[in-house]
């Protein structure tokens, strides 16, 4: 038998609570609590809420297979994903069980029924799958049913494995991998704004380019999404956050820019660069 409980995520740090605090008597509803139902004043089965720095709550709404926002003292919620009805297509869910917004204002949302994890894009119309395209089961790249999520800064996702009895970690933000012709790994690390490179049977990476914050000083990177090297070793990077392609030369502690640097359509511009490959010229 289960003991049910509604779990509560803030993307802030813990507060800090004096000891002798009083707490009310009364608890004061702030979303829902119009019976159970599917209208947008309505919830049915909310299973994990979420309260963001503006104390807007979100709620995985269980039964009704969507995530809603009740801002403070609204009366009635606002849909901001899901509501395609029940189901196992890319555009449907089932049984909504976590949501995690994480600082950039993307939701994370653990589909409890369909084994995996979605995550939303702040304003999209619709989500990724970005864990879960195996199926259940007990392997290294599955789990079978979670029930709580987590993402940190870095956006690494911790998911509880209910029936396999653990607790996983998955890195999903590393976008682009390179591999040169000595078989050395090059990860472009979306929320850690660095390259790595990992040596053939290393244990551990080092960074090539970035790794100084987030940022667009010609030091930092600010979501890379694609690298690529030459034929010298010299790394290549897709800066989407900074609408540009840097370069940076083997060793150097900073890059140079090569193309873009700031958002348009103008020949000299880009806006969120994220794939890059040389041609035979």
């Amino acid at each position: 038998m289960f003991d049910w409980k509604i779990w509560v995520e803030t993307s802030t740090a813990p507060p800090t609570i004096c000891s002798a605090v009083t707490w009310s008597e009364n608890a004061i509803t702030v979303a829902g609590g119009n019976d159970n139902g599917a209208a947008l004043n309505q919830l049915s089965y909310p299973n994990h809420i979420f309260v963001d720095d503006n104390d807007s709550v979100y709620i995985a709404d269980n039964h009704n297979d969507r995530i809603v926002k009740w801002a403070p003292n609204a009366i009635s919620g606002e849909l901001v994903a899901g509501g395609n009805g029940r189901g196992n297509n890319l555009n449907q869910w089932s049984g909504p069980s976590t949501v995690f917004l994480h600082k950039e204002g993307k939701l994370y949302i653990s589909l409890n029924s369909n084994n995996r994890i979605q995550k939303w894009n702040n304003g999209a119309s619709s989500d990724e799958r970005i864990i879960g395209q195996f199926g259940p089961g007990g392997d290294a790249n599955q789990f079978n049913e979670s029930w709580e999520l987590f993402v940190d800064f870095s956006r690494g996702i911790y998911i509880s494995d209910l029936w396999n009895h653990r607790v996983m970690k998955w890195i999903v933000d590393a976008t682009t991998l390179f591999v040169d012709a000595a078989g050395d790994l090059y990860v472009a690390g979306l929320g850690n704004h660095r390259i790595q490179k990992w040596a053939k049977d290393s244990e551990e990476g080092v960074t090539v380019a970035g790794g100084n914050g987030q940022g667009s000083n010609l030091n930092q990177l600010n979501d890379p999404t694609s690298v690529v090297l030459d034929v010298t070793g010299n790394v290549f990077v897709t800066d989407y956050g900074n609408d540009r392609v840097v370069q940076w030369l083997v060793g150097a502690k900073t890059g140079r820019l090569i193309a873009g640097g700031s958002k348009g359509n103008g020949v000299n511009q880009l806006d969120r660069p994220e794939g890059l490959q040389f041609d035979t010229k």
